[in-house]
């Protein structure tokens, strides 16, 4: 329940600040109570990571490649060990949520940029925020967002006037990053944490920003070029 939700998370039982995941979890559970029937991690994993797999498709389909390209840099990426792992490892649900919603912020974003439709944007602010909670590991998404909508793309072509309509949802987007990285170092750096977690991460507190920037989300690079 909640309660006891809260409880795990005051006794330091729940050592990541990543609410989405957890929450999918607790509706498995709910889902499983309801209808005596147990769901199995991976195969909710298998499905999500299926979902995304499609949604990069048709991303890469609106950005103007071809049929085939598109086809080889989707399965160049259903087949990639870091992230093919993150299927069969139950508790890295964190990791295929964070892309799927991710990409379908993407899909959103580019559809935006196409038709400046209010809705898209909206969306968009609310599925990268999804992402952030799931996992922080694509924050940086906010840039490429940035990038795409100043320069646009082959099936885009965004325009100046375009890209100040986009200025103020990448303010928001900005200010969401910003949390998410103020949060997640601060949360890691407390003490409490680093009671209850050992040397998992480094003890240095805030003055060495070069590993705080590398400790923070593993795959450093995912955060520039999620």
């Amino acid at each position: 329940s909640v309660s006891d939700y809260a409880r795990l998370w005051n006794d330091n039982a729940i050592l990541d600040l990543q609410p989405v995941r957890d929450l999918s979890y607790i509706l498995e559970y709910r889902i499983s109570d309801f209808t005596g029937v147990k769901i199995h991690a991976q195969a909710v994993n298998l499905i999500l990571w299926l979902i995304s797999i499609y949604l990069i498709y048709k991303i890469a389909m609106l950005q103007g490649f071809s049929v085939v390209e598109s086809k080889l840099a989707v399965t160049f990426l259903a087949l990639h060990p870091v992230t093919v792992n993150s299927i069969a490892w139950s508790s890295s649900r964190k990791h295929i949520l964070s892309m799927l919603f991710v990409s379908v912020a993407t899909l959103l974003w580019l559809r935006f940029l196409s038709n400046n439709k209010k809705r898209f944007a909206i969306g968009v602010v609310f599925l990268y925020l999804l992402s952030c909670l799931s996992q922080p590991i694509n924050v940086g998404w906010l840039i490429w967002a940035g990038f795409t909508a100043k320069f646009g793309v082959t099936a885009v072509n965004a325009s100046k006037e375009k890209f100040k309509k986009a200025i103020p949802y990448l303010g928001v987007f900005s200010i969401i990053g910003l949390l998410t990285v103020g949060a997640n170092l601060f949360y890691y750096s407390s003490e409490n944490y680093a009671n209850s977690i050992g040397t998992k991460f480094i003890p240095e507190g805030f003055d060495i920003i070069g590993n705080r920037l590398l400790t923070f989300g593993r795959f450093f690079f995912q955060l520039i070029f999620p």
